[in-house]
């Protein structure tokens, strides 16, 4: 497996003989390198578009327009997406498959379960080729220090649930939010604890990646992880290649 970084919640995974492209946003967001960086990632290959949710930092309808390019264009996306965009209604998008939380589907002999997010859309576990991949998207656990007492306990207890998912069969490789702004990471080093992922990769870094430094070291120490179990990505189009 090959993971590139491109921009907060945007990587590429080569998995088998196809390319994840997952919550690419909108060009505000990209770095000035990404967009070259990402069509060479997908030009002629087998590509399949995962989109979270419909918040411009995670999606965008130039996916589209990177789908041309491959040899084959599969879409998955969260069910707010086609209501927000309607460029990705299956009716007028070939390859476009709309998934709605806690829903499990098989998509290009893979098995594709959602599981809801507090904040929008969902986040997906992928199980292919005998391994379980787990993109979060914006499924985390949010707790912020303004939330009032029972919408911290129902974040605790909704985060409690996705970990035990994720835990039931081991976890190959996570993608997961591990939000500086939280003291929590978003539920990053929980995740690492309960799901016990072979390979992690943290994400939401809103483009600058030196923002995850600190959850970094707490991977390290209180994670116990090392680099090469935790990607530790710098700038876009830093690659990370871990077993199959």
């Amino acid at each position: 497996m090959k993971i590139t970084y491109f921009v907060h919640d945007c990587f590429a995974l080569e998995w088998g003989d196809r390319v994840f492209l997952f919550d690419y946003p909108e060009p505000r967001f990209h770095p000035p390198v990404m967009q070259e960086l990402v069509r060479r990632t997908v030009a002629d290959r087998q590509c399949i578009f995962c989109i979270s949710h419909s918040h411009p930092d995670h999606c965008s309808e130039e996916v589209l327009a990177l789908g041309r390019l491959c040899r084959q264009a599969t879409y998955i996306v969260a069910d707010d997406v086609p209501e927000m965009l309607p460029a990705f209604d299956p009716a007028v998008l070939p390859g476009c498959h709309v998934l709605e939380p806690e829903q499990t589907a098989v998509i290009e002999e893979m098995t594709v379960q959602t599981l809801e997010s507090t904040d929008l859309g969902v986040g997906y576990l992928l199980t292919w080729q005998g391994r379980r991949v787990w993109f979060g998207g914006d499924v985390a656990h949010w707790d912020w220090p303004l939330l009032d007492a029972a919408s911290r306990h129902f974040a605790r207890q909704h985060f409690d649930a996705v970990l035990a998912a994720l835990a039931a069969q081991p976890l190959h490789l996570a993608f997961a939010n591990a939000d500086p702004r939280l003291e929590n990471f978003s539920g990053a080093l929980a995740l690492l604890k309960e799901a016990n992922p072979a390979y992690f990769v943290p994400m939401h870094a809103f483009g600058d990646p030196r923002r995850l430094r600190l959850f970094q070291d707490a991977a390290r120490g209180e994670g116990g992880r090392t680099a090469d179990t935790c990607f530790c990505y710098e700038q876009p189009g830093d690659v990370w290649t871990i077993p199959d």
